[in-house]
């Protein structure tokens, strides 16, 4: 099992975001839950494609800038 930042965003309509910090996966949904679970799909779905082409999963670096 793996574990994967995500970062959720509440839009001004009420509507949630989440992006994958590691990985070029989103989702969009209505709620925060439903958009939890997409995420966790998509995830999913980009895993079983590096692994049927046999590619590596790349992980990113997080850090802090300050302004």
């Amino acid at each position: 099992m793996n574990t994967f930042r995500v970062n959720y965003e509440r839009a001004s309509d009420g509507s949630w975001s989440a992006s994958a910090l590691d990985l070029p996966v989103f989702s969009a949904a209505s709620s925060r839950e439903e958009a939890e679970r997409e995420i966790q799909l998509a995830i999913r779905l980009y895993l079983d494609e590096l692994a049927s082409q046999k590619a590596p999963v790349s992980h990113g670096v997080c850090d802090t800038v300050t302004v």
